[in-house]
């Protein structure tokens, strides 16, 4: 039986997340469908969140933010801030945290590493003499 190998490692899990982020970014301004822009980010965050950690979920809601923020509702490629802006980073957030929790419930592995049962075949550092 194969076990998952999920979540992805954090490593790996922000490196995708910013490439699908600008790649979401590219399609949507090549298409000019700028008003699902924010619904198109919401899908990398939540992808992310599921499939990786806390450490990949939050730095993928901070380039999507910014790149939505910049290229979607910025003109020119200028950082705007304003209270829409405010509002989309909040949303982004509150979505990664709830896919995180969500997918948090469904894996099995939920034990610290210490907890787990191994092979006892596998090789392993021997207990402690007394």
């Amino acid at each position: 039986m194969r076990r998952s190998r999920l979540p992805i490692p954090a490593a790996f899990g922000f490196p995708l997340g910013a490439a699908l982020a600008l790649v979401v970014t590219s399609l949507v301004a090549a298409t000019g469908a700028a008003p699902l822009s924010l619904i198109a980010m919401v899908v990398v965050v939540d992808s992310i969140a599921v499939l990786s950690t806390f450490r990949a979920a939050m730095p993928t809601v901070a380039v999507c933010w910014g790149l939505h923020s910049t290229f979607m509702i910025g003109e020119y490629g200028v950082l705007t801030l304003s209270a829409e802006t405010g509002n989309n980073a909040l949303v982004l957030t509150l979505c990664a945290i709830t896919a995180l929790a969500f997918a948090s419930t469904l894996r099995p592995n939920g034990k610290l590493l210490h907890q787990r049962r191994y092979h006892p075949r596998a090789w392993r550092i021997p207990d402690q003499r007394r």
